[in-house]
């Protein structure tokens, strides 16, 4: 796969990042931190 943009801290305060895998499916991750 290919990471289209690496994990890190964005604006709206999550942590993002996105990949099409081996199958051409896109995944996009968010995270959100319960501080």
């Amino acid at each position: 796969g290919n990471v289209e943009m690496p994990m890190a801290d964005q604006f709206w305060g999550d942590y993002f990042g996105s990949l099409v895998d081996r199958f051409g499916v896109n995944w996009m991750v968010n995270y959100s931190s319960e501080s």
